[in-house]
C-alpha cells in the first residue's frame, strides 16, 4: 500500500533568501571565524575530536533551519531529516566503509604493495582522524545535503510538480540540473579562498555539478537523506584503517562508485514514485 508523505512548501522567495544566507554565513566562516582562531579555540581542548568544521557547519545549519522554520513553517522532516531511515543509513554507511577498506587491502595484496595502517592515525592522531569524519557526517556533509538535496532539490521538484503541465520526469530533471548547478556555483568562493587557480575552476565546477547530480539522484532513488549524508561524508573523509593504494576521495570516486551501486541495488520507495507527493501548507504552532 502506498503511503502519503506530506511535505510543506516554502515560497520561492524563501529559497532565494536561504542561498543568500548561505553565502553570507560562508563568507563569515571562511574570512572571519577561521582566520580569527575562535573556532580552533573550541576545537583544541578536544584534540580535534570536535573540529572547527563541525562547529561552523552546525551553527550554519541551525541558522538556515531556523530561518525556514520561522519564515515558511518548514520542520526538519520537510528538509529530509525524518524520523525513519537513520538506522538503515548508518548500517549501509558502515558497510560502504568496510568495502572501502577491503578494496584497498585487496588491491595492496594483488599488486604486492605493502599493506600498512593508514598513516593518518599516527600523524594526525586518533581523535583528530575521527574528528575529521565527525566534522563531515555531523557537520559539512550534513549541512550541505540538508541544504542542497533535502531543501533545494526537493522543494524545486515539488514546486515544479505543483505547476500545471509539468510532468514528474520534467520536474525531476529541472530540479536535478538547477540544484546541482547551484551546488557547484556556490562553492566558487571556497575554492578560490583555498587557492584553486582560476584556470582550474571550470574543471572543478564540472566535477561538483556531476557529484551534485549523483547525490540528488541517490536521494531521489532511496528517499533517505541520511544515506546520502553518509556517502558524502565518506567521500570527504574516509578515515580508512589501511593506507589508500588507490585515491578514491580526491576526485569524488567514492561518491561515484557508492552512489551508482546503491542506486542499482535500492528499490525506490512508494512515496517517491512518479506520482506527486501531497503538499501541506505551513501550519501554525499551537
Amino acid at each position: 500500500m502506498q503511503t502519503t508523505q506530506q511535505t510543506r512548501l516554502a515560497p520561492w522567495s524563501a529559497l532565494a533568501w536561504v542561498l543568500v544566507l548561505y553565502l553570507a554565513l560562508n563568507f563569515l566562516v571562511i574570512f572571519v571565524l577561521f582566520p580569527s582562531g575562535l573556532l580552533r579555540a573550541i576545537s583544541s581542548p578536544t584534540h580535534g575530536l570536535i573540529s572547527s568544521t563541525l562547529v561552523a557547519n552546525v551553527l550554519m545549519l541551525v541558522v538556515v533551519a531556523g530561518f525556514l522554520r520561522l519564515s515558511s513553517g518548514l520542520r526538519l522532516g520537510d528538509m529530509g531529516l525524518r524520523r525513519h531511515g537513520l538506522g538503515v543509513a548508518a548500517g549501509v554507511t558502515f558497510l560502504v566503509w568496510i568495502a572501502l577498506n577491503l578494496f584497498q587491502a585487496t588491491y595492496a595484496l594483488v599488486t604486492a604493495a605493502p599493506l600498512i595502517v593508514n598513516p593518518d592515525w599516527g600523524t594526525a592522531g586518533p581523535t583528530r582522524t575521527i574528528g575529521m569524519f565527525l566534522g563531515q557526517i555531523l557537520g559539512n556533509a550534513l549541512f550541505e545535503e540538508v541544504l542542497f538535496r533535502g531543501i533545494l532539490f526537493q522543494q524545486m521538484r515539488l514546486h515544479f510538480l505543483a505547476r500545471g503541465g509539468c510532468s514528474p520526469k520534467k520536474a525531476l530533471l529541472l530540479a536535478l540540473v538547477i540544484s546541482s548547478a547551484v551546488f557547484a556555483a556556490i562553492h566558487v568562493p571556497l575554492r578560490i579562498s583555498s587557492g584553486v587557480p582560476l584556470a582550474a575552476l571550470p574543471a572543478e565546477l564540472t566535477l561538483l555539478f556531476a557529484l551534485g547530480l549523483l547525490l540528488a539522484l541517490l536521494y531521489w532513488r532511496t528517499g533517505n537523506l541520511y544515506l546520502v549524508i553518509g556517502v558524502h561524508a565518506l567521500s570527504n573523509a574516509p578515515f580508512l584503517l589501511v593506507q589508500q593504494q588507490v585515491d578514491l576521495s580526491t576526485n569524488g570516486g567514492i561518491t561515484v562508485i557508492a552512489s551508482l551501486v546503491l542506486m542499482l541495488l535500492w528499490r525506490r520507495p512508494a512515496t517517491w514514485s512518479s506520482t506527486p507527493l501531497s503538499f501541506a501548507a505551513p501550519e501554525p504552532d499551537g
